[in-house]
């Protein structure tokens, strides 16, 4: 459960080591914060309470992050998709305002 916690420390500061203008700069804070707020708890369970726990736990942060990591592809994917149909405008603008 340890990797949990580290995992959600290095997600928290590579969330904020992001430029201020990319909009997955919050999802990669808020996935980091939930990884480490589950493993805080998983290492505070004693082991027999803890195993039910455990299950539910992992369950729920697979799910989450799942859920957080493929919107932040769909995110990445339209604004690409948005830079690329701009730069022909600004090819010709370019070319001819020079």
């Amino acid at each position: 459960m340890v990797w949990l916690v580290v995992t959600g420390i290095f997600k928290i500061v590579g969330g904020l080591s992001l430029p201020k203008g990319d909009g997955s700069k919050g999802l990669l804070v808020v996935n980091g914060v939930l990884a480490l707020i589950i493993g805080v708890l998983l290492l505070s369970f004693p082991l027999l309470e803890g195993l039910l726990a455990m299950v539910i736990l992992i369950a729920f942060f697979g799910i989450f992050s799942g859920i957080m990591l493929i919107s932040l592809r769909y995110w990445k994917i339209h604004r690409l998709n948005f830079r690329i149909a701009r730069s022909p405008i600004r090819l010709t603008r370019g070319i001819f305002c020079s």
